[in-house]
């Protein structure tokens, strides 16, 4: 007598069969607040901090003296590794002034520099930055209130026409030190905010990072790179369990779901797997019940 071998349910060559959702590419804004802002004012103030001063100052007094540099300096430790920039815009709240709009450049820094934590006319302490020095006690600018082509790249990432209000910073270049930035961590000094020109009449004030309402923000758009759909293979019955593997990617976490109809257009979730430390492959064990079911992974 020949004995035939049983064909395997319809539920097991779905499962085998059905594609998951295609790969998903991200997009995303974040605005960070910064870490670290000061400002540097010369005269009778130039060796004095303002680290924990709520406003910084910007720009020359009617009389050419004194002179006042912004520093600021963000951390970029929230934007993941295989971030692809759009773009970058710097944007801050300019609180008070006496003169007319002017031209403002935002220079990256080349050199280290302290924030501190002093007031208007409080001594530095050591590590502090000043007008004269860049870490009190410790090391000077190459000129007081920092040296182009020295302290900082002599050619503006950024200018713009600073008012009162909402002002924005927005250019190439910004992007170019983001980018900069996140292949070189160790040199991320951030930058210096300073007249266009030597002329007198152009000190304003802007809401520091101790501002949390109005404080600056530096607002970059990009985009993740495509995430591969998982493919299952391997279906087998072992009782009145269905298994099948797929191919989960490291750090990325996936949601498994069936259906008993495709024309229903309703998936019920049968595991969530959690990111894993490196690529592997999963294997899903899922109840065997009806003549048909359909599986699916997807990316949340």
């Amino acid at each position: 007598m020949t004995t035939r071998k049983p064909a395997l349910p319809a539920f097991v060559l779905a499962a085998s069969l059905l594609c998951s959702p295609g790969g998903i590419a991200f997009a995303e804004t974040i605005e960070i607040p910064p870490a670290a802002d000061t400002s540097l004012r010369s005269g009778f103030e130039a060796d004095s901090n303002m680290g924990a001063e709520a406003e910084l100052l910007f720009g020359t007094s009617t009389q050419g003296t004194p002179q006042n540099h912004a520093l600021l300096r963000f951390d970029l430790s929230s934007i993941p590794a295989n971030a692809v920039l759009q773009s970058v815009s710097l944007r801050f709240f300019v609180t008070s002034f006496n003169h007319p709009a002017m031209m403002y450049d935002l220079n990256r820094l080349l050199v280290e520099w302290g924030e501190g934590t002093n007031v208007f006319r409080l001594p530095a302490q050591t590590g502090d930055a000043t007008w004269n020095s860049r870490l009190h006690g410790i090391a000077l600018w190459t000129e007081p209130g920092g040296g182009a082509g020295a302290d900082y790249v002599a050619a503006p990432s950024a200018t713009a026409l600073l008012n009162t209000g909402t002002n924005e910073f927005t250019a190439d270049g910004l992007k170019t030190d983001v980018e900069f930035w996140l292949q070189n961590p160790a040199s991320n000094f951030g930058w210096i905010l300073h007249p266009s020109s030597t002329a007198v009449s152009t000190g304003k004030k802007m809401a520091s990072r101790e501002d949390a309402d109005l404080g600056p923000r530096l607002i970059i758009e990009y985009t993740l790179p495509e995430t591969p759909a998982p493919v299952l293979g391997s279906p087998r019955l072992v009782g009145n369990e269905i298994r099948f593997t797929f191919n989960a990617l490291a750090n990325q976490a996936y949601h498994v779901e069936f259906t008993d109809l495709l024309s229903s257009g309703s998936w019920e979730v049968l595991t969530n797997i959690p990111p894993q430390d490196e690529d592997t492959s999963i294997e899903v064990i899922g109840t065997a019940s009806g003549a048909e079911r359909y599986y699916r992974a997807r990316i949340p």
